[in-house]
């Protein structure tokens, strides 16, 4: 009677205390088929619930009260082979899967189909670029939420393998350039404005159709002859104690436009000869122009009928 007594006491005390075990509460699924379990643990029910529908974990962080769930996500089923299941998952199996490849394949249930989640790259990465059209490129379409990138204006897209590159080119890919302008705009020849025969301290100056070298007004003052260079303008001479010549610079290619101006304020009475030299004359056919008072003489070589010449005013 002792030992009955002992063993009744036992057994009694194993059912009471497994009414405190966290036991796992399998959800049919038939009132609960999407998010937590709705039901409160209380003192004896489990914190710990797997919905056998969608194959999700919750825990209830509040055991005697509440119907707050936390969401820990799936289980994973493992199967063998290297493929996706052959079927849809049933009410007990749960919606992640991993096969047995020597790269394990993790497949996910999307309630229609099997997805897998590191089939690209050899299980290396779960983005893969796909090519749609010639401008069109789509990110990961097995996951059904598709991510479509599109080439835009002056924008170039190349696919190659699971790498998409982008760059970036003016005028849709090409530039138009002309004397103006040096380099093709890339990264190693940016687009500059280009030097056009400009020499040291040169500016630039508009044509009336463009812009292009030039000295501006640089000036140089004087008292004896010299030979007037392409990087002097104005030339100012001052009191001079005998008569004076001024070569002019070649009238070509080179200097077809420019303007080269002589100022005389002195109070002296000697000569000033302006001479282009060689063979080169002004526009009257005169190979030299002098004047004995106080002048102002502009001359301009320009290009007549095949012909460079000078020409001039207030002589």
């Amino acid at each position: 009677m002792k030992h009955l007594l002992t063993i009744s006491f036992l057994l009694f005390a194993l059912a009471h205390a497994s009414g405190q075990v966290n036991n796992i509460y399998a959800n049919a699924g038939v009132a609960q088929t999407v998010g937590p379990p709705t039901f409160v643990p209380g003192a004896r029910g489990s914190v710990v619930a797997i919905d056998t529908l969608t194959g999700l974990w919750w825990v209830n962080p509040n055991r005697l009260s509440g119907t707050t769930w936390i969401r820990m996500g799936h289980t994973m089923r493992e199967i063998s082979g290297c493929s996706a299941p052959s079927g849809a998952p049933t009410k007990f199996q749960s919606w992640l899967v991993s096969n047995t490849c020597a790269t394990p394949e993790i497949y996910l249930w999307d309630g229609s189909a099997w997805d897998c989640i590191n089939c690209a790259s050899g299980g290396a990465t779960n983005l893969s670029w796909t090519e749609v059209s010639a401008t069109l490129y789509r990110l990961n379409s097995s996951t059904g939420n598709d991510v479509h990138v599109r080439e835009g204006s002056g924008v170039t897209a190349a696919l190659s393998g699971d790498t998409l590159t982008f760059s970036a080119s003016g005028g849709g890919g090409t530039v138009t350039t002309d004397a103006t302008l040096d380099g093709d705009g890339s990264g190693g020849a940016p687009l500059k404005i280009a030097q056009q025969s400009a020499a040291t301290s040169q500016v630039l100056q508009w044509t009336g159709t463009t812009w292009e070298p030039s000295w501006g007004n640089p000036h140089t003052y004087v008292t004896t002859s010299s030979t007037i260079t392409t990087d002097v303008n104005e030339v100012l001479i001052g009191t001079i104690g005998a008569n004076v010549t001024f070569g002019l610079p070649t009238c070509n290619a080179a200097t077809a436009g420019k303007r080269f101006k002589f100022v005389k304020n002195g109070t002296d009475a000697f000569s000033v000869t302006i001479d282009p030299g060689g063979v080169q004359q002004f526009a009257d056919g005169t190979d030299t122009k002098t004047s004995f008072w106080t002048l102002s003489i502009d001359c301009t070589c320009a290009l007549v009928g095949g012909t460079y010449f000078w020409f001039y005013d207030n002589f």
